[in-house]
């Protein structure tokens, strides 16, 4: 199995998106959503600490581990992490329906 890092799934999709048929909208549109998924996720984070950071103070331990997976070594801040990218996927196919009407 090969291993990408995010820059270079970003470019592969944008090479995707530009080679694409008009008749391909589908494809398109899924590859449209992939890269967006890929490029908002450190705004996402960012908002996510600072949301949790006005609301807790000094509580929150932003501490990331820097082995394995780097994700928060704290469980609450991982378990709030994955509620919020939850939160961010479901507002984005909210938006993506809104657009089609």
């Amino acid at each position: 199995m090969t291993t990408f890092t995010d820059k270079e799934l970003i470019k592969e999709i944008k090479e995707r998106i530009s080679s694409l048929d008009v008749r391909d909208d589908i494809e398109r549109r899924a590859y449209e959503i992939a890269l967006l998924s890929l490029e908002v996720e450190p705004d996402e984070r960012e908002a996510y600490e600072l949301f949790m950071e006005k609301r807790f103070g000094d509580l929150v331990d932003r501490r990331r581990a820097k082995n394995g997976d780097k994700e928060y070594m704290a469980w609450d801040m991982t378990l709030g992490w994955i509620v919020w990218q939850q939160r961010a996927g479901i507002h984005f196919s909210t938006m993506s329906q809104q657009e089609v009407k």
